[in-house]
């Protein structure tokens, strides 16, 4: 094959595959802040703050950043959140707020309480060791992944949560949320032995990295000072090879990790864990059922409602990625959920009664019914809320609400004579109501956190801090008598029949859960007209264009030796700011000659992948390009995947690739160790022909995974059963390695060829599930089996990135 050709074709490629960005930028003494069109207000509040946060960390961490770092802030999601990456020393911050279930939004501004969080990511991870340093000849990118890699998760996250509470006084380390967490962490056997784990069946309220972590560094401030912190972080990043607890122990003494732990407090060995869930959820009353969406251990997300009556469990409907719900009198299920659409993930609304339609509305952030046709949403839109009013009827959508600068809308409910949300103004959260006058009111009542309002007749039910514990409250509109009910830990709660029902923060997670009403009088309240509200004003900053491109990140030398041959290279990574477009390139010399791999992806156009690689050792070019559609037409994710490629022969021509795979649900979760599609059917057309299917679903808590495909020659038909996870409790006290238990599964595999020739491979399989340096999953696999007569035994190491995919949603 002559060379120039395939030349050619690579330069062809690179030009194509470079999409970019399009932001503006504002400069500031240490940041460039690039900003999507229409978040000028959000760019100019910011860099207002951003340098003198930067001066008070690179003081209180003695450090500086390597280079220049920049601030993204994203538009066109749905969902809050920011990330920090120390190999470009980015920021990205999405500038929609936070959940109020999962933080309680008590900062002045999400956008600048986001940037401390990520930017102390960025000088924890700048503090590289003496012996790491050197290793910036091969980039800077690769002696920060290094210290990254070696810096248990708890730490990264621990000290980025202890600095946003340390610097702006607000936070999660004064979130009466956040401390529930902690006190329930306690009761756990998670620790620092598995707070840094990405694949452990164990899960804490709050996020084990971040609960553990900030607890653990507040509890040597409070015992010790705050510099003693600091110093903990400076012993730990000057030596990242020396587990961590060597490091603390050395700090403050080989007795706080036990005093901190607090043996005598951990989860029995039998609880039940298929009662609980991972993330919170709001609650609805229709007649004497409750509802509530549950995402349990298993993976199993889906809308149940309770029995009052007879206090049973039963479930609804299933669905997936859920931001809010509501249930009418008639019985009609409203869901907004997150879905992917071209580039962004936005929230979509859909509703099922008998069937699911999906409505022409997206940006949900909460939503209840008024009466049966009309629902009330609060809706976002570059990080702006606003309240509107969708008529299912007449398919209309009229705004009632906002955005307005000194009120932003968190949750919502209403019936046909008002509207009640709570809201946020400054740093206090409060009640308010839309009457049927059009005038806004305030509750008269403390700024304390209060969640998940809810009206049932003339009682609105919620949930709000008292001396720094949450629980639940009722507040009888026809009197304005404010009543606490007792119920402890609720994060959403309404009352049937004088019994408290709602979502509980327990060790382990959320569960459903009752307990009789305790009533007691607080006082009377009322509501007192609100008119103090400020429009939101755009502007324009003056700011000059930016283009996200692709850029030189690292080289590394790679190389290997077989039985087949040998390969001596080096392997070269470009990839933007953002990190949504990557191109690796490995180039070099093998035993046949000269050969080149390239590999393209574009998270930023839909997940766009695209693979080249040309092979010495039989002169072929291969060429492969992925585009997923995603569907999007009811409450599961459904996915389209077609693969096109072709591979150019020196001798034979060219040989074309076509396949085609549709997916729709997952199924296995935290017990199984991995999840798969619950439906799945492919189609190869080229080069072979060969087409499939597979079903996946829960037997009680166990995964049945059922296949059958053929490629017209032969016929196999696969199964599969994996068991629940078997707990361990095996590993040092600092997580440095772990075992976190085991997963025990049976399977069979049966060939039938077209003279009727039969096939058997039958085999159990064990996977023990470690853990090194702290989060480097190395699930080890042992296999006994019999295969066509002939016994076998294997070990190895499991697909860690199947593991991984078992982690959907993210936090700050």
């Amino acid at each position: 094959m002559k060379g120039k050709p395939i030349v050619v074709i690579i330069f062809f490629v690179l030009f194509t595959c470079l999409v970019f960005g399009n932001y503006k930028l504002v400069r500031t003494k240490y940041f460039d802040i690039v900003f999507s069109e229409g978040l000028d207000s959000k760019a100019f509040v910011l860099s207002k703050k951003a340098d003198e946060v930067y001066e008070k960390l690179a003081n209180e961490l003695n450090c500086t950043l390597k280079t220049r770092p920049k601030v993204y802030l994203v538009g066109g999601n749905d969902f809050a959140n920011g990330y920090a990456n120390p190999l470009t020393n980015t920021i990205v911050i999405y500038v929609n707020d936070v959940d109020p279930l999962v933080i309680t939004p008590n900062y002045e501004d999400w956008v600048v309480f986001c940037f401390v969080h990520e930017l102390t990511h960025l000088f924890l991870m700048n503090k590289l060791s003496t012996y790491i340093e050197p290793l910036s000849i091969f980039g800077q990118t690769v002696c920060v992944a290094l210290q990254s890699v070696l810096t248990p998760m708890y730490l990264h996250e621990g000290l980025a949560t202890y600095f946003e509470t340390y610097l702006t006084g607000f936070g999660r380390g004064n979130d009466p949320l956040f401390k529930t967490y902690i006190e329930k962490a306690k009761e756990t056997d998670v620790g620092l032995r598995y707070a840094s784990s990405l694949t452990t069946s164990r899960w804490l309220a709050g996020g084990a990295s971040y609960v553990q972590g900030y607890s653990l560094l507040k509890k040597i401030e409070e015992d010790y000072s705050h510099q003693k912190v600091v110093e903990l972080v400076e012993r730990f990043s000057e030596n990242p090879l020396r587990p961590f607890g060597i490091t603390l122990k050395e700090t403050v003494g080989k007795e706080f990790l036990g005093s901190w732990l607090e043996k005598d407090k951990r989860v029995g060995k039998n609880q039940d864990f298929s009662k609980l869930f991972l993330w919170p959820s709001k609650v609805d009353l229709n007649a004497w059922r409750i509802y509530y969406v549950a995402q349990k251990y298993s993976s199993q997300e889906a809308l149940y409602y309770c029995d009052a009556l007879s206090k049973e469990e039963f479930k609804v409907l299933d669905l997936q990625n859920c931001v809010s719900f509501s249930v009418s009198k008639s019985g009609k299920v409203a869901v907004a959920r997150y879905v992917s659409a071209g580039n962004s993930v936005v929230s979509q609304l859909y509703v099922h009664s008998g069937t699911t339609f999906k409505l022409p509305v997206q940006n949900i952030v909460d939503l209840d019914w008024i009466n049966d046709h009309k629902l009330v949403l609060i809706r976002q839109q570059n990080g702006s809320r606003f309240i509107d009013v969708y008529d299912l009827l007449q398919r209309k959508i009229t705004r009632i609400f906002g955005p307005y600068e000194n009120l932003i809308p968190l949750q919502i409910t209403a019936d046909e004579r008002r509207i009640i949300f709570t809201g946020k103004v400054e740093t206090n959260i409060g009640l308010f109501m839309l009457n049927s006058d059009g005038k806004l009111y305030k509750l008269d009542c403390d700024g304390n956190a209060k969640l998940s309002p809810k009206l049932v007749e003339d009682k609105l039910y919620f949930c709000a801090e008292n001396f720094d514990k949450i629980q639940v409250f009722m507040l009888d509109l026809n009197d304005m008598t404010l009543w606490n009910l007792g119920g402890q830990d609720f994060v959403s709660a309404v009352v049937y029949e004088n019994e408290v029902f709602g979502v509980q923060i327990v060790p382990g997670g959320y569960r459903f859960a009752s307990q009789p009403v305790e009533p007691s009088f607080v006082r009377n309240l009322r509501w007192i007209e609100f008119d103090q509200l400020f429009p939101q004003e755009s502007f324009v900053l003056d700011a000059e264009k930016y283009f996200d491109l692709l850029k030189y990140r690292f080289w590394f030398p790679v190389g290997y030796f077989d039985e087949t041959g040998w390969f001596l290279g080096t392997l070269i990574g470009f990839w933007n700011d953002a990190v949504d477009e990557t191109l690796f390139l490995q180039v070099g010399w093998s035993d046949f000659g000269p050969s080149f791999k390239v590999d393209v992806t574009f998270d930023k156009a839909a997940d766009l992948y695209f693979s080249y690689a040309f092979s010495p050792k039989d002169q072929t070019l291969n060429g492969q390009f992925a585009v997923p559609l995603y569907l999007n037409r009811g409450l599961k994710n459904e996915v389209v995947l077609t693969k096109f490629g072709v591979t150019l022969k020196a001798e034979q021509g060219f040989e074309p690739l076509l396949s085609c795979k549709y997916s729709i649900g997952t199924v296995g979760g935290k017990i199984h160790g991995l999840s798969v599609p619950e439906i799945e059917l492919w189609l190869n057309l080229m080069p072979k022909p060969n087409v499939g299917f597979s079903r996946s679903f829960l037997l009680v808590n166990s995964l049945v995974m059922f296949a059958v495909n053929t490629d017209f020659e032969t016929l196999k038909y696969v199964w599969n059963l994996t068991l629940p996870r078997l707990r361990f409790n095996l590993g040092s006290k600092d997580g440095f390695w772990n075992m976190d238990g085991m997963n025990l599964s049976f399977g069979c595999i049966t060939e039938i060829n077209r003279l009727y020739e039969f096939g058997f491979d039958g085999y159990v399989k064990t996977t023990f599930y470690f853990d090194f340096l702290y989060q480097i999953p190395m699930p080890v696999f042992i296999m006994v089996g019999v295969k066509d007569n002939k016994p076998y035994f294997r070990i190895g190491i499991e697909n860690i990135l199947n593991a991984l995919r078992v982690r959907k949603k993210a936090m700050l």
